[in-house]
Parts: C-alpha cells; structure tokens; sequence
C-alpha cells in the first residue's frame, strides 16, 4: 500500500492498505499510511480518525503528529492543531514543517504575534523556506506591519518569482502602502502568470480607478466580467468605472445586472 501510494495509485492503495489493517488491526504504520492517503485525496476527518489509532498504537513520531495537525488546519480546529504541531515540535527540534504548520494556526486565530514567532523559528531551521516568507508577511500584516511584510514577499519572490500569491499580496501590501504605480506592477505580474484570474484584473482594475486611469480600469473591469460572469462584484466595478467615463446608461445597467445576480446583497444598489 505504501508503495503504491508513493507512485501515485491510490485505489490499489486503498485496497491494500484495508487489508493490511484488516489482517493485522494492532499494525499502527499501516493507519498512518492510509491517513497519509485520505489526506492526499481531500478527506481530513478520515485522516484525523487514522492518525488518532496510530497514535493511540504509540506509533508517536514528529511526522504523524504534523500529519494530523494539518488535518485539523483543513477542518479549521486550530486550537487542535496547535496541540498537535506543538507535539510534534517537542519530539523533534529541527523539522520546520511543525513550526509553519503552528504559525498558520495562530494567524487563523488573529494570534499573530505567535504566528510569527513561529515562522521565525521555522526559517531559522530552513532559511530559504519561500512559503514560510509568504505566510510570514501574512501575519506582519494582520499584526500591522506592512513594511516588514513587504520585505518578506521581496525575499519570496526572489526565491520563487513564479509564486502568483506573492506578487498579489504584495501588490495588496504595496497599495496600503501608498505605493499604486508598485501595485500596478506586482498585480501586473500575478495576471502575466495567471491570467485566468478574475480576482488579479478586479485588484489591477481598483488601482487604475483610484489613480483616476479610467480607460484602463474599464479594460481590467471587462476581462473580470468575461472571467467571472455569475460573480455581481465584478458588474459593480464595472458599474463604477463606466460613471467615471459617463456612461451613465451603461453603468446603470451593469448595477442592475449585480442586482439581479444577487438581490439581498447590497452591491448594485
């Protein structure tokens, strides 16, 4: 079964690995191995169930307990998952997964505080970890610090310029910043790599508008409704951007539109 889920065929490794277990209940790597398989294929609770026998088997070992802090992250039990990369952690120092698994369940609870200070230990173990740089300018700027965040995407994208997040986010981060023509150019980069993306031309579209670039505001605002048709935001940035050209008659028509996407939402009226 394990090797069967290594190469990627995960039905023979279902198979095999219920048989293991069924042949042999006490064996706890086998329902390690077959959490490892439920998460793989998006079923965290049934992973959660798997890792709580092995545990319960004293299969107690850092990867398992990471394993299922995961599964929690996926369930959004935070404080679970906490627990469990916290174990993970005490069983073995210098893994860095615990650590940035731990920090992303801190930011979900708006700890950020502690959220960094675990991204900080997991780039001491694993200094050119892009991700950990991602979800550390994350929790910079929930706690407020946008400089810092700013500096940390820098390092990510100069590690991994392909990372779409990145280049949003600090894009997002650039424009609290005041930077717009900087936002530009990062959202700018995140359509180049993605540019099926309707939520990357509503951002772009955004900037355009506030840097009064109505023209290319319209533009972005139409390709978000070519990509995103059933979505009534994007009808109301186009709404807006078609005022600001007065077009009166064709900003009204796309509010209406937005309201008859979606009534009980306060968007087009």
């Amino acid at each position: 079964g394990k090797d069967y889920l290594a190469t990627g065929d995960r039905d023979k490794a279902a198979a095999d690995l219920d048989e293991a277990i069924k042949l042999q209940p006490g064996d706890a790597e086998s329902y390690a191995v077959r959490g490892q398989l439920f998460a793989a294929t998006n079923q965290p609770d049934r992973a959660i169930l798997d890792y709580g026998t092995a545990i319960g088997l004293k299969f107690e070992r850092t990867e398992v307990y990471t394993a299922r802090g995961n599964a929690y992250l996926a369930t959004a039990k935070y404080a679970k998952a906490i627990e469990d990369f916290t174990q993970a952690i005490k069983l073995r120092l210098d893994n860095p997964e615990p650590y940035m698994g731990r920090g992303m369940a801190h930011a979900e609870l708006r700890q950020y505080r502690d959220a960094i200070d675990d991204f900080d230990q997991c780039l001491r173990v694993k200094p050119n970890y892009e991700e950990a740089l991602v979800e550390r300018s994350l929790a910079y700027t929930g706690a407020g610090d946008d400089g810092r965040a700013s500096q940390d995407l820098s390092a990510a994208l100069k590690l991994q310029p392909e990372d779409v997040r990145a280049w949003r986010v600090r894009g997002a981060v650039r424009e609290r910043l005041g930077d717009d023509n900087g936002a530009v150019a990062d959202y700018s980069e995140a359509i180049q790599r993605d540019p099926k993306d309707p939520r990357l031309y509503l951002a772009r579209g955004a900037v355009y508008a506030r840097m009064e670039h109505h023209q290319d505001a319209l533009r972005d605002r139409d390709r978000a409704v070519e990509l995103d048709a059933r979505n009534p935001a994007v009808y109301v940035a186009r709404g807006g951007s078609y005022h600001a050209l007065g077009e009166h008659d064709k900003g009204l028509a796309d509010r209406t539109t937005a309201i008859g996407l979606d009534p009980g939402s306060p968007l087009g009226w």
